[in-house]
């Protein structure tokens, strides 16, 4: 009988613990539904890994065989930026234009900023929609 309590308890017990994980709070899902969704920094990654492989399909010796073909080049180029700007929210184009020369530019000072710009948009937006919440009275 004594076995049967401990083992009825113990179950009931591991129930209990993982039954109650941690939901979020009413507060994170106000923010969550009042928050924007932001992804500039994929985005913008994504394009420039895009152009590097059509610069290396497409100008695979580094010249340019005839002036039509660079013209076809040029265009494409600009075909995908204009698809890429016009994926962009309007906050995701306001980061993009933060970036100033280097929106254009893969290196590491420019991958840095354009992280820091879309982490400080993030919490910008995040303060924002807990103020609506707070407003709402949930705190």
């Amino acid at each position: 009988m004594m076995k049967t309590m401990r083992a009825l308890i113990l179950i009931i017990s591991l129930i209990t613990i993982v039954s109650c994980g941690k939901e979020p709070s009413l507060l994170d899902k106000c923010i969550t539904s009042n928050q924007e969704e932001f992804n500039f920094f994929d985005k913008w990654r994504t394009w420039g890994k895009e152009n590097i492989q059509l610069q290396k399909k497409h100008l695979p010796s580094g010249e340019w065989e005839t002036i039509e073909l660079k013209k076809d080049y040029h265009r494409m180029i600009v075909n995908h930026t204009d698809a890429f700007l016009n994926s962009l929210t309007d906050d995701e184009y306001s980061v993009f234009q933060k970036l100033g020369r280097d929106r254009f530019s893969k290196d590491k000072e420019a991958i840095d900023k354009a992280k820091t710009l879309q982490a400080d948009f993030i919490k910008l937006q995040r303060d924002k929609a807990k103020k609506i919440c707070n407003m709402q009275g949930i705190y």
